[in-house]
């Protein structure tokens, strides 16, 4: 136990001594841009921060984009669906989550949702000890190739509603979201380039189909048509995602496919 004045001359001495014999780039705020010292560092002199980083922030900005609650910045397995409504959906897909080991409040509420009858599907490299306590379907892809999955659900997605109708909800893309087709992107957009042509292969001559994606992801194609079909038909379905998922060299794109699919 020290007295205040000793706690702050102890931090400010050491910070002095680091800025003076390293730099800025050995002072690491372990933080989020709520927090006091993410206000205090610039001023003082610099450090590196662990947000707006592929691991964390991606998840975090585009949750708070959405207008979901996110607790000072960091993302929640519970955040959205609200946690009381998981009973009334019929399927909840968990993209890499294992609340079992990391979070251990949520499998009370996934517990209730599955005492109620909900199916559980599990995409993952692993089968975790949540996706067995789920009695989970297990939808296996390889580490790191997630994008290149949610690219050919969103694909398949897209295919069937082209085919058959009544898959996306167009008027919520119109109204709601920015370029998911060439109507919908901004007024400043200095190119055309939109999502739904991009996965139909418009700009690189390569359609994200599943058959495309099985090569990287090593999911079968037809597996990877029956989730994007259980997903768009299924209602009500909630998805889940794990933040793990984006620990990787450009993590940050299997962030944006997982909402683009939502």
């Amino acid at each position: 136990r020290i007295s205040w004045d000793e706690a702050l001359t102890l931090v400010t001495d050491e910070l002095k001594r680091v800025y003076a014999e390293y730099g800025q780039d050995a002072v690491v705020c372990n933080g989020w841009r709520w927090a006091p010292g993410s206000a205090m560092f610039p001023v003082i002199g610099g450090a590196v921060y662990n947000t707006e980083c592929e691991s964390f922030g991606c998840w975090a900005f585009q949750t708070e984009a959405l207008g979901m609650y996110s607790h000072g910045d960091h993302p929640d397995l519970m955040m959205a669906p609200d946690k009381y409504d998981l009973p009334n959906a019929d399927t909840i897909v968990l993209y890499g989550c294992n609340p079992a080991w990391s979070q251990h409040s949520s499998m009370y509420w996934l517990k209730n949702a599955q005492k109620a009858g909900v199916k559980f599907v599990f995409v993952g490299p692993d089968y975790n000890a949540t996706a067995a306590a789920m009695d989970a379907r297990w939808i296996r892809v390889r580490p790191g190739t997630d994008t290149a999955f949610l690219l050919a659900v969103a694909y398949e997605m897209v295919r069937l509603d082209e085919e058959r109708g009544d898959i996306i909800d167009w008027g919520f893309v119109n109204e709601r979201t920015v370029g998911f087709t060439p109507e919908t992107m901004p007024a400043d957009a200095t190119t055309d380039e939109n999502f739904r042509d991009y996965l139909l292969g418009a700009y690189d001559n390569t359609p994200k189909t599943p058959e495309w994606a099985s090569e990287i992801c090593g999911v079968e194609p037809e597996v990877i048509r029956s989730l994007a079909t259980d997903m768009a038909t299924i209602k009500p379905a909630a998805i889940f995602s794990c933040s793990a998922v984006t620990r990787g060299f450009r993590g940050e794109q299997a962030a944006q496919a997982f909402f683009t699919v939502g």
